[in-house]
């Protein structure tokens, strides 16, 4: 039996997005974009943003900077990464 997808997201994968990583030791890393997206990829933070806004509208983040921010006034172990 196979199974299909029923949505598909154009995620961009990790060299073409800006963003942070955490490893299983705590450790916040910043990565930057060195390849350009194809097609109509996006980065995940960009994807589950839009999904957010048609579930609840509010104000979008604008880059992952902004993410990373807001996780940081959320969450204390996060502020000032």
């Amino acid at each position: 039996c196979l199974h299909y997808a029923s949505v598909v997201f154009p995620m961009a994968a990790p060299v073409e997005m800006d963003g942070s990583y955490t490893n299983l030791e705590r450790r916040v890393q910043w990565m930057a974009q060195v390849l350009p997206t194809h097609g109509e990829a996006k980065p995940a933070w960009k994807a589950f943003g839009d999904i957010s806004m048609r579930l609840k509208p509010s104000a979008p983040f604008f880059s992952a900077g902004e993410v990373l921010h807001s996780l940081g006034e959320r969450v204390p172990a996060f502020a000032g990464a």
